[in-house]
């Protein structure tokens, strides 16, 4: 039996509820994360984080859950998603590029590019997405280009810092 999801009640109480765009991975409203019936909290780089968000500039997907969500940072009874993003390497060059296209003139491409600018002491990081398509319904679409750059300066042998920072624009 196929059955259809009550779509009149509020979709984020729902574990199996539509996702309003068709993509579940994308923005807090459209993807809720439930464990135990109770709704998990957002972070990206272990900050609140609430904004949409996509994975050409993440490096790593953490979770808690339980007791530790609570006791360790703002995470709720339900646990804490947090999205660490690529950060600028001091001893590496990383150059990567990568294009997707799929049905409905889908078409993504990213850039990921880090270059150590002084050996062991200063890298700066680029990470880039384009994305465009359609879909099957007439006059629907979606559009997408952002950059992240980071840079990562050794002060010490004791300290480091790190500076991040995000934009973009998104038209769906």
């Amino acid at each position: 039996w196929l059955h259809a999801p009550d779509l009149t009640q509020d979709s984020r109480n729902h574990d199996a509820a539509l996702s309003v765009n068709g993509n579940p991975m994308v923005g807090n409203d459209e993807w809720q994360l439930r464990i135990r019936g109770l709704a998990a909290s957002y972070s990206r780089n272990y900050f609140k984080w609430d904004a949409s968000s996509d994975f050409y500039n993440v490096d790593r997907i953490d979770q808690t859950r339980g007791p530790n969500s609570i006791l360790f940072g703002f995470g709720s009874p339900g646990g804490l998603v947090n999205t660490s993003t690529k950060q600028a390497v001091l001893g590496a060059s990383i150059n990567e590029i990568s294009y997707t296209f799929g049905s409905w003139n889908r078409n993504r491409g990213t850039l990921d590019s880090n270059l150590p600018l002084v050996s062991q002491t200063l890298a700066l990081r680029v990470n880039a997405m384009a994305e465009t398509g359609h879909t099957f319904r007439e006059f629907e679409f979606d559009r997408a280009r952002r950059a992240d750059l980071t840079a990562t300066w050794r002060v010490t042998k004791t300290a480091t810092l790190r500076v991040e920072g995000e934009f973009g624009k998104i038209t769906d």
